[in-house]
């Protein structure tokens, strides 16, 4: 019973859980950080609090409606016809590795340019997505689209790997591919994204087998959980090895620490120098500015009322300069404290449907939006991710594609 309640709060469970850990870290105020005026802190909790009010109104009225599924996963799912979709989407995403690789390898000279200074590869990707002066090459956002294709396999692959099945394994092929993308692009969040919904869509799969094989899949879902942070870590200090400058090993872990705790915190010290400057409401263009460049094209929204909103650099430390700014700006920049309130109010009660729903019934297709949503509130420390909202619909279209192609080699 108690497993079935944690299914039902898991994604106000994330949401609380990283919010948790953030503002411990940040009571510890290292290195150097900058402390945060009280009414910054206040105004995140007030989005916090607005958050669960959300998720928790929304949970009164099943709170009885709490049934374990009448057949298992294992009953239902071909792991054949699984397999071969995510043998599919991890060939589709070394494809498009592939293709950054040639289009940055191009740019930059020549292929050994990975091997000499992988640097100017990192810094050549950020120029493309900052420099609108400098587009990228169309090798790059083909190869870019691609991955974006191959994102549904992360669902698929984590479902996969849930099954009672001697093809369970192939499932972790997908991480492999984003492994490789992860690489190629010499950036780690590629590779945490396609893990957090791969461990996700596991767990979440777990819901729908047999009651004994649901008991025994927890001890196996924290192994396998703790092995992915722990291949996230060392990939993250790999990257610090090789985009900076130190030498010795202990100065290398010692800034990978560095900069793993102000990913974290230091979003809090970034919101407190946006609050402090004057600015106007954008009314919603914040929260979902890639909704509104897309109305745009199709002249469905004048461009002279696009108010083009980004993320500035600013000093969280001394030395460190950082443009993450936790969920709360977009929602403060475009409607103010009625914003971070009734946003982050109907976020929560978004999360809790989500839930719901999926719950009730399995589909790819609801996994897919809950595993979305989750991702979301996991990632409010850093920024909201929905502001790349049409980023986020291309992926849940993909997976519907894929179900609705494949549909009688996925189900019995």
């Amino acid at each position: 019973m108690l497993l079935d309640y944690l299914y039902k709060y898991l994604p106000l469970c994330i949401f609380l859980g990283i919010w948790g850990i953030v503002f411990f870290l940040y009571n510890l105020q290292l290195y150097n950080i900058y402390p945060a005026s009280s009414e910054t802190i206040l105004l995140i909790l007030y989005g916090i609090l607005a958050f669960t009010l959300g998720y928790l109104l929304l949970a009164i009225y099943d709170i009885k409606d709490i049934s374990l599924p009448q057949r298992s996963l294992d009953d239902i799912i071909d792991p054949k016809g699984l397999f071969l979709i995510v043998l599919m989407l991890s060939f589709i995403t070394f494809l498009g590795a592939s293709l950054i690789f040639i289009a940055v390898s191009k740019e930059l000279g020549g292929y050994d340019v990975y091997f000499r200074i992988p640097i100017a590869v990192r810094n050549q990707i950020v120029a493309y997505q900052l420099d609108p002066l400098n587009p990228p090459p169309v090798l790059f956002i083909l190869g870019n689209y691609l991955i974006n294709i191959g994102f549904a396999g992360t669902l698929f692959g984590g479902v996969l790997f849930a099954l009672k099945s001697r093809l369970r394994f192939w499932g972790i092929m997908i991480v492999i591919s984003f492994f490789v993308a992860s690489l190629v692009t010499v950036g780690r969040y590629t590779l945490f994204n396609s893990l957090f919904f791969f461990v996700l869509a596991y767990v979440l799969s777990a819901y729908f087998l047999s009651k004994e094989r649901r008991r025994k899949k927890l001890i196996e879902i924290v192994i396998y959980t703790g092995l992915f942070v722990v291949l996230l870590s060392l990939f993250t200090v790999f990257l610090m090895e090789i985009r900076t400058t130190i030498s010795t090993q202990n100065a290398i872990k010692e800034f990978a620490l560095k900069t793993s705790y102000l990913y974290v915190t230091g979003g809090v010290t970034a919101l407190d120098n946006f609050l402090s400057q004057d600015f106007s409401f954008v009314y919603g263009q914040s929260s979902f500015r890639s909704l509104f460049k897309w109305l745009v094209r199709f002249d469905l929204w004048p461009e002279s009322n696009l108010m083009y909103v980004h993320e500035p650099f600013t000093n969280v430390t001394p030395s460190i300069r950082m443009n993450t700014y936790t969920f709360i700006k977009s929602f403060y920049e475009d409607f103010g404290i009625t914003g971070v309130l009734l946003l982050s109010f109907s976020f929560g009660a978004a999360c809790k449907l989500a839930n719901y729903y999926f719950l009730r019934s399995f589909s790819f297709i609801r996994m897919s939006i809950l595993l979305t949503l989750s991702f979301t509130a996991m990632m409010t420390f850093y920024s909201f991710y929905l502001h790349s909202v049409t980023t986020a619909l291309f992926r849940v279209l993909m997976v519907a594609l894929v179900q609705y192609i494949f549909l009688k080699k996925i189900y019995k």
